[in-house]
């Protein structure tokens, strides 16, 4: 089983998402929940990140 924790930063940002971007983020956490290292949207990091991933959610810049 796996286990995501959000940055402080990202769980503001997601508490004060609307309804909306809330589910994107939930189903988006759910995927990584169900295997965090493959997906299309999941990409592994290089140099000094190289054993982390991350996930591309989209344009967040006009959901707030």
């Amino acid at each position: 089983m796996y286990k995501v924790i959000l940055h402080k930063n990202a769980a503001k940002y997601y508490r004060n998402a609307d309804e909306k971007l809330r589910g994107r983020i939930t189903t988006a956490i759910d995927t990584i929940l169900e295997d965090p290292y493959y997906h299309v949207h999941i990409k592994k990091l290089e140099g000094e990140l190289k054993d982390l991933y991350r996930y591309r959610l989209g344009n967040l810049k006009d959901s707030l």
